[in-house]
């Protein structure tokens, strides 16, 4: 937290921002990092493999019939995506 206050003392002070520009400028920033993350795993099927894994995985674990099915995949892509991008996702510059 001291060194997030020391770059936002920076930003303010010596670069003249304000609160509410530094914080457009991390949005944009995490709005771009998030998408290319996103388009990456889209791409190489890695969300694919996760959702389809989960799906597996609970199917089995808790013997559900095809009549669950949608729910499953809504929620298993829904928990696999948030914990990889809690896990992998790195936002450089802010």
């Amino acid at each position: 937290m001291r060194e997030i206050n020391q770059v936002r003392q920076i930003l303010m002070n010596e670069m003249g921002l304000t609160r509410e520009s530094i914080r457009d400028l991390t949005v944009e920033i995490v709005t771009t990092e998030v998408a290319k993350h996103v388009n990456y795993l889209l791409s190489s099927g890695q969300i694919e493999m996760m959702v389809s894994k989960t799906i597996n995985d609970l199917a089995r674990e808790n013997r559900w019939d095809t009549n669950s099915l949608r729910s499953i995949v809504l929620n298993a892509a829904k928990l696999q995506i948030g914990e990889f991008i809690k896990e992998n996702l790195v936002i450089k510059g802010v």
